[in-house]
């Protein structure tokens, strides 16, 4: 009897390691498919790996949506010229990104592109990255303490530099300037957006009294700047100028200067350019606007991940200044006619 106990144990045993390695299969195979599947979706075809020189990933963070489109354009249109198969991930959320980065190391991708955000997690994930000799290039934001291959990107001194003189040239009222930068890391030292700053008090050095600039940090959410601003004009209507580093902040101070009754009372100088951004230079809500190509950007990081040998390790995107004085020569990029 007790003999019989035991075979019929272990009998469900071996049923239950069957089962188990079944369901490991199972898994398995459905992430084989789903990689198969992101893959083909990049590239558009029914057989995503023959003939193409590499499986690469993109992973994009942040909230500036038409911003991220634009270099998700310009990497796909480069990855078809160089022939490898791109799939993309977007998210807001610094902790996804972690994971995602986890993911991709574990799957053994060909290379790994995304952008530098000083995040301890996010940090030790990239740092596996290099650990599994996966090429790794950070696009836009980079970051010194991360192991990367190469940077493609916003020098954030000169962008905060070309912010101020624009702001100069602005010529606001005498008054008090909110400068707001984004941050998709709580860690309170950023270092991109501590070099926006110093760049921007620089390129007021002579023109505007520094002791009038509040600094304030926005999180990457749809109404986070919004609510910003609000609070502040609520708090202090001795504001006269609202600088914003990203095109989703340029968009929803806007439309609080405008809430507010605050056109032609307070500067606005923005980052971005879109069609919404382009109506409110038109109408003088934004004064003017810096832009950083997102497409060119898109490209050249294709460029220098899947040419790492030969590229430069650092390539910094040239900025240009909107206003309404030249805002014709840019319509084009928003689909309108030059």
């Amino acid at each position: 009897m007790e003999s019989q106990k035991r075979q019929a144990f272990k009998l469900k045993l071996i049923h239950g390691m069957i089962l188990c390695t079944s369901i490991i299969l199972g898994v398995t195979f459905i992430l084989s498919i789903y990689f198969s599947a992101q893959i083909g979706a990049a590239n558009g075809s029914s057989n995503p790996l023959k003939g193409l020189k590499g499986h690469y990933s993109a992973l994009l963070i942040g909230n500036e949506s038409n911003f991220n489109a634009a270099l998700k354009e310009g990497m796909v249109q480069e990855a078809g010229n160089s022939e490898i198969a791109l799939e993309f991930h977007m998210v807001n959320d610094v902790d996804q990104a972690t994971e995602i980065i986890e993911m991709l190391v574990r799957a053994g991708v060909d290379g790994i592109i995304t952008q530098g955000i000083n995040n301890p997690a996010f940090l030790t994930a990239l740092r596996s990255v290099t650990q599994d000799k996966i090429p790794l290039v950070l696009l836009y934001t980079d970051l010194s303490t991360a192991e990367r291959d190469a940077f493609v990107g916003i020098n954030p001194f000169e962008m905060g530099n070309t912010v101020a003189k624009l702001l100069v040239q602005a010529k606001p009222e005498s008054g008090q300037i909110v400068f707001i930068s984004q941050s998709s890391s709580e860690v309170s030292e950023n270092p991109t957006s501590k070099m926006h700053v110093l760049g921007f008090l620089d390129g007021l050095e002579g023109y505007i009294n520094p002791e009038k600039v509040l600094m304030k940090t926005s999180q990457p959410t749809l109404l986070s700047a919004e609510g910003l601003v609000s609070e502040l004009f609520i708090d202090n209507q001795d504001i006269t100028a609202v600088v914003c580093t990203n095109e989703t902040d340029t968009i929803g101070v806007a439309q609080v200067v405008i809430d507010l009754n605050r056109v032609g009372k307070t500067t606005i100088i923005g980052t971005g350019f879109t069609q919404e951004i382009a109506d409110y230079i038109d109408k003088g809500i934004v004064y003017g606007t810096i832009y950083r190509n997102p497409i060119y950007m898109g490209k050249n990081v294709i460029l220098t991940l899947t040419n790492l040998e030969n590229a430069d390790p650092h390539v910094e995107m040239p900025i240009e200044v909107i206003t309404k004085e030249n805002i014709d020569l840019y319509r084009y990029l928003i689909g309108g006619k030059p």
